[in-house]
């Protein structure tokens, strides 16, 4: 059963930063030893981004730009945490397995190792294929949205976008160029 987020929101729009504490209570200690885990993040470090996580977070309700979460509000926070994650790394020049880097999204990402386990379909490598020949924003948006189901404010939020229907709209227009670059260079009409 989808949580319904919009009275806590409400509250944090009006002052009261009673909920915000109890995010952060609640979900610092899980987000420290996940960044840990899943990115090699030490935990005074984890701990900095989940702070900027919470920042964003209240920047966002008291901007506007959240009036109701589609997702859970962890998938939310972990969301905007693992983007904050890829950035910060990036500009340190540290590697991640981060599957929407400029080098590794034409990669797989690790959750789908592709092997002696698992053998990509040909639909699925010609779609691989027709991803690599998008251009970085819209790899990185159809990336987050349909493989990590990032939420539309969290992808706004890592590709800067001024609000949700411009995510929504940059959805469309990239998938029309996928289906293009698809019927163009692989001679399918649909995938």
């Amino acid at each position: 059963m989808k949580e319904d987020y919009s009275e806590m929101i409400r509250e944090i729009r009006s002052g009261n930063r009673e909920p915000l504490h109890t995010l952060y209570v609640a979900h610092r200690q899980s987000f420290v030893e996940w960044a840990g885990a899943k990115f090699r993040c030490g935990e005074e470090e984890a701990r900095d981004i989940f702070q900027e996580v919470m920042l964003i977070f209240y920047e966002n309700v008291t901007g506007g730009k959240i009036e109701q979460l589609r997702s859970h509000i962890r998938t939310y926070l972990f969301g905007i945490g693992r983007l904050l994650i890829l950035q910060h790394f990036r500009k340190a020049g540290r590697e991640t397995d981060w599957p929407g880097g400029e080098e590794g999204m034409e990669q797989l990402p690790d959750e789908v190792q592709v092997g002696e386990h698992m053998e990509l379909s040909e639909r699925q490598e010609i779609l691989r294929r027709a991803i690599h020949h998008l251009g970085d924003k819209c790899r990185q948006l159809l990336t987050l949205f349909y493989y990590h189901r990032y939420p539309t404010e969290a992808i706004m939020q890592a590709l800067s976008y001024k609000n949700p229907d411009v995510v929504k709209s940059q959805k469309v227009r990239c998938m029309k160029s996928l289906r293009e670059i698809i019927s163009n260079q692989f001679d399918l009409d649909t995938l």
